[in-house]
């Protein structure tokens, strides 16, 4: 029997549109209810999938955030004719000797340090601080009628919910620790192939959402990237000035407090408070004299200022533009349910989930996507 050319194949206007065609098309024809209602259980189930896999997505949202602040270098050494595996490998490589001269340089003293400021928080030295405390505020408060301050009470309170806190957060600032022995790995691997993972994705981006994803991922990167790595600079100024003025004013620890109240000044509001406070604290517990308490107020003060006035202006090109309440209610939440990492990161996310939801509302107007 003869055989013809095309016998057996649907017609021209029958034929079989591609899998991928077919369920775009079926999504398309689904009630508007329906695709809202799958997109949110699509939400659901990722937000579930994140929470049970908490450590992993720490791991890999640090890694992440470090691979997106140091890509430049990467691209600017890729600029002068280097691959991306050997751009990566010298800024990596860099980073990794960076680190090990500062810890080298200073290991020995911090170590020294942690250990005297062990010895300093005793039971016998409370007690001598308390005492020395409310004596100070007694002689102080005489003219408004105090007669005595008695802080044992108050300070039970007040110890107790510190160490609640204590228990809380520590636990859960070690695992991180721990966990950063594997964030080098991811480190690398993220810088290395990053361009590879955001040609892939884009590349499964259905063509009816194409022009609205590489919006969404430019606004997201004008949004966050120079302020990631602003935030970045400020936070080694604050450190660094922190350090030297604690040095110059002799308090004991001043190579961990200034560092410390570098990475506390990423905190809004709250960060530089609670830095200030443990230093004085700190500060009170080695015999400092008043002078000294109020020259690290000064400093502290000072500081913030030129963190406010010249730095943030300076690095970070463009703000997040969130309202002050906004800002404290999210670091309180992401304090709350993801510990210091939720501290830290509260801000950018905040900021992701803004560009976020801007950018949907104005695409589905823009794109009819819904």
């Amino acid at each position: 029997m003869k055989s013809w050319p095309g016998a057996g194949r649907p017609p021209a206007g029958r034929r079989r549109l591609p899998r991928r065609r077919r369920h775009a098309r079926e999504v398309r024809n689904m009630p508007r209810w329906a695709r809202w209602t799958l997109g949110g259980l699509g939400l659901l189930v990722l937000a579930s999938v994140l929470a049970a896999a908490g450590d992993v997505v720490e791991m890999v949202l640090v890694s992440a955030l470090l691979a997106y602040v140091l890509d430049p270098l990467v691209r600017r050494l890729e600029g002068r004719g280097l691959g991306r595996t050997a751009a990566t490998t010298v800024v990596f490589g860099g980073l990794l000797l960076g680190t090990g001269l500062v810890l080298a340089a200073f290991w020995p003293t911090l170590v020294a340090q942690v250990v005297a400021l062990q010895n300093l928080f005793t039971v016998e030295r409370a007690g001598m601080l308390l005492h020395r405390l409310e004596t100070w505020l007694t002689d102080h408060l005489a003219f408004a009628g105090v007669e005595r301050v008695n802080l044992t009470a108050s300070l039970q309170e007040t110890l107790l919910n510190g160490v609640r806190w204590f228990v809380a957060y520590v636990p859960d600032l070690l695992g991180l620790l721990a966990n950063m022995i594997l964030i080098p790995f991811l480190l690398f691997f993220l810088l290395k192939d990053g361009p590879a993972l955001r040609t892939w994705f884009i590349g499964r981006v259905p063509n009816r959402f194409f022009e609205f994803t590489l919006t969404l991922l430019y606004r997201m990167d004008q949004q966050l990237g120079n302020y990631l790595r602003g935030k970045l600079v400020a936070t080694l100024v604050v450190g660094v000035l922190s350090t030297a003025a604690l040095w110059g004013l002799g308090v004991a620890g001043y190579l961990l407090l200034g560092p410390v109240a570098g990475v506390l000044n990423l905190i809004p509001y709250v960060g530089p408070a609670v830095a200030l406070v443990m230093t004085l604290v700190v500060a009170l517990a080695g015999g400092s004299a008043p002078p000294v308490l109020a020259g690290i107020t000064v400093a502290y003060l000072l500081i913030q200022a030129i963190d406010n006035v010249v730095v943030n202006p300076l690095v970070v090109a463009r703000n997040v533009s969130l309202h002050p309440v906004v800002v404290l209610l999210v670091v309180v939440v992401g304090g709350k349910f993801f510990g210091v990492l939720g501290l830290l990161l509260a801000i950018p996310a905040a900021a992701v989930v803004k560009v976020v939801v801007q950018e949907t509302l104005w695409g589905c107007r823009r794109y009819r996507l819904v």
